[in-house]
């Protein structure tokens, strides 16, 4: 064992569980992310307060931003880049030339959680065909991630599309509609809530509204525009553990 820059031992199962706690986050402010609440966001004014708020304590302990980025660099220096024998932990966007493209951020932020499963996204889409058909469509991120190589979706060579697979497909022109269920999720259709989703490993309800700015408990929703989507809404959910 090893004093670490804190004056504390390092131990091996110390690192393990800093894979957890920071391994998902791709900065500090991520981190700080994971700890606000959609509910937050009925009586904070921004997102800067909701940060602050947490780095006072309000959500219990909290890593200062010397202790993230030493843990994080603890992390490399132990394992060093995640093996090619676990390609569903590698975060293949990583090692990417992204474009400067909000989109672009938001693939890679979301690409290494949803692969540890600490994090389940649903990407809805919405786009037109060159012939002007427009499809929408709920995709679960993480069963793309698992089937698909997206590293020109990564680059935005070329766009998320939509596919029949997904959670909810719906082509408009020829008036085809599809509900599947994943790995991750439960699609529940025809309640008088309308479409709903059940994450499988929390059991957690997530409401695909797009209108609405609370989709459920531990979870998120944002907007982002890109270009060659008409639309894009990003419901983030939080996953805990079952005990």
């Amino acid at each position: 064992m090893e004093l670490d820059e804190f004056g504390t031992y390092e131990t091996s199962d110390q690192v393990d569980c800093d894979i957890i706690t920071v391994g998902p986050f791709s900065n500090y402010y991520h981190y700080l992310d994971s700890f606000i609440h959609p509910t937050d966001s009925t009586f904070l004014p921004d997102l800067k307060t909701g940060r602050m708020m947490v780095q006072l304590g309000y959500r219990g302990d909290i890593l200062s931003r010397e202790e993230f980025y030493a843990k994080k660099r603890k992390i490399k220096e132990t394992y060093g880049p995640p093996p090619s024998a676990f390609p569903d932990t590698r975060s293949i966007s990583v090692n990417l030339d992204l474009p400067l493209y909000q989109l672009a951020d938001e693939f890679s932020y979301r690409e290494k959680p949803n692969r540890m499963k600490k994090m389940l996204t649903i990407f809805f889409v919405r786009i037109k065909t060159r012939s002007g058909n427009k499809l929408t469509s709920f995709i679960d991120y993480a069963e793309r991630l698992k089937h698909e190589d997206l590293r020109d979706v990564f680059i935005l060579k070329k766009r998320l599309w939509p596919k029949s697979t997904d959670l909810m497909y719906h082509n408009w022109s020829k008036n085809i509609k599809l509900i599947n269920h994943t790995e991750n999720i439960q699609v529940m259709y025809g309640s008088c809530d309308g479409l709903l989703f059940k994450c499988k490993e929390d059991q957690c309800i997530i409401d695909p509204d797009i209108n609405k700015n609370n989709p459920g408990r531990f979870s998120n929703i944002s907007r982002v525009s890109a270009p060659g989507y008409d639309q894009i809404v990003i419901f983030d959910h939080i996953m805990r553990r079952k005990f």
